[in-house]
């Protein structure tokens, strides 16, 4: 879905309004079950992205956009957040 409407396209997100996060590239890191809920911050990978937890595996996230901020890579994002492997990004955007 985030290689289907990344840009020029409105983009794939998660969260509504000012909590809204835009996913503009990611891949598939496992797609085996992971032990971690759907939205768990699995791994800030420096340099690569965020590894977040799916219903279906594991998703490597490589550039986001919060709301009313500039795209930039997903492990900057997370660690100016103060976002730590265990954080539910899908409730704490």
């Amino acid at each position: 879905m985030i290689r289907a409407v990344t840009h020029p396209y409105p983009g794939a997100f998660i969260g509504d309004g000012a909590a809204r996060l835009y996913l503009w590239a990611g891949s598939v890191v496992s797609d085996g079950a992971s032990p971690a809920a759907p939205g768990t911050l699995v791994d800030i990978r420096p340099g690569e992205g965020v590894a977040v937890a799916t219903g279906k595996g594991v998703l490597l996230l490589r550039r986001v956009q919060s709301a009313s901020i500039a795209e930039e890579p997903a492990d900057i994002w997370a660690l100016c957040r103060g976002f730590h492997p265990g954080a539910l990004i899908t409730g704490a955007i």
